[in-house]
């Protein structure tokens, strides 16, 4: 009976060694189980604080004041921060030939990712989906037609519309009025700013020096004589700078009837066209009319491309614009933004984006208040 009794200790002694083992196994299993999923978890959370801080960043491609060089500066990484439980550790921009990379790491609980993702930066519509868009408020006159393209037509004012009769399909062309941000870049002092940038790495873009802002004669209708020439003038892919002395409007010689071209005319002032002036009516020609002022265009004047205004533009009756008319002008002294007297005729075209790209490369744009100036479409994606 004794030996018996050995034989029973024996084995349950084997049988609790077993248990014990496998109770151990089910232990670390589980305790694998949990530290995976744990580490899942995490991994999953660092993800998706990675690809926020993407989305924010890409949003601030041309911001600079946003950038340390190539890195999000740290208070716009606090912006997500801020709404995550992890941390948005960096996210560092690079420029590539044909887009721009972004490389966003995050951390939660030890446990970090990153994201590489590759964009195609191009232009986007942004303003120049307007074909009429006015920081303050505008008056569209009697008989007035707007014409939408495929890529837009609509007319933007942060002040109101004071609408006279304009035909417009309501279907094509919405008047959007009171929005809450301006969609009217500073566009004066962007491009002279570039421009002259590009002049001063050796590759001369100005017909007139615009080295010194003074008038670049007494007399500055002489000056660009040969531009506003008799008869049809060509100054081909070139910026025409003008200077004015503010005093009163520059004014081509009313029997000089046209200007041709492809490029960028630049008034430091204001400027006005005369009755049946013509501005590179040819369907190959667009032009970019961008003024530090107001702008006038009188009677039955003709014109393709876009047309800026720091301050007023005012077009009298039956001018025929095919582009985009830009005031930056914030109404003062009972004056509007934009004035479109009657039987005038705006064909919206965003055409003249290509002169932007052709000064300063591909997917350029100017800088935009309230909205992104681009389209970033992601093309390459990694992650580790």
């Amino acid at each position: 009976m004794k030996k018996d009794d050995g034989y029973a200790i024996v084995l349950a002694f084997i049988m609790l060694t077993v248990l014990i083992i496998i109770l151990t196994a089910v232990v670390s299993l589980v305790s694998n189980e949990i530290s995976f999923v744990s580490h899942a978890e995490n991994s999953t959370k660092s993800f998706y604080i990675a690809e926020a801080g993407l989305e924010y960043a890409s949003a601030l491609f041309n911001e600079d004041d946003k950038w340390d060089g190539n890195y999000l500066k740290q208070e716009s990484l606090n912006s997500v921060n801020n709404i995550s439980e992890g941390t948005l550790e960096s996210v560092i921009k690079d420029e590539v030939t044909d887009g721009i990379t972004l490389t966003s790491t995050a951390e939660h609980r030890g446990v970090s990712k990153s994201i590489k993702v590759k964009y195609l930066v191009e232009a986007d519509s942004g303003f120049s989906k307007y074909s009429i868009a006015a920081s303050s408020s505008m008056t569209l006159g009697n008989k007035i037609e707007i014409i939408a393209s495929d890529d837009g037509g609509d007319v933007y004012s942060t002040a109101g519309i004071d609408d006279h009769g304009a035909i417009y399909d309501e279907l094509e062309v919405e008047l959007l009025e009171y929005q809450s941000e301006p969609v009217v870049p500073d566009m004066f002092n962007q491009i002279y700013d570039k421009l002259r940038e590009i002049n001063s790495s050796g590759e001369e873009v100005f017909v007139t020096d615009p080295s010194v802002r003074e008038i670049p004669s007494p007399e500055p209708n002489k000056v660009i004589k040969h531009y506003f020439g008799s008869g049809e003038s060509d100054y081909g892919e070139d910026v025409l700078y003008i200077e004015n002395d503010k005093t009163s409007a520059f004014t081509p010689d009313k029997d000089e009837s046209s200007l041709s071209g492809s490029g960028i005319l630049l008034v430091n002032g204001d400027i006005t066209f005369p009755e049946g002036f013509e501005i590179n009516t040819a369907d190959d020609e667009e032009m970019l009319i961008i003024v530090n002022g107001s702008v006038q265009f009188n009677n039955a004047a003709t014109f393709n491309g876009m047309v800026y205004a720091s301050e007023e533009i005012r077009i009298n009756n039956s001018v025929n614009i095919t582009g985009g008319i830009f005031s930056d002008y914030i109404v003062k002294e009972n004056k509007d933004s934009v004035d479109v007297v009657n039987d005038s005729v705006i064909t919206h075209s965003s055409e003249y984006m290509k002169i932007f790209e052709d000064y300063f490369g591909e997917g350029y744009a100017p800088s935009m208040p309230g909205e992104l100036s681009y389209s970033a479409e992601i093309v390459e994606w990694e992650e580790f």
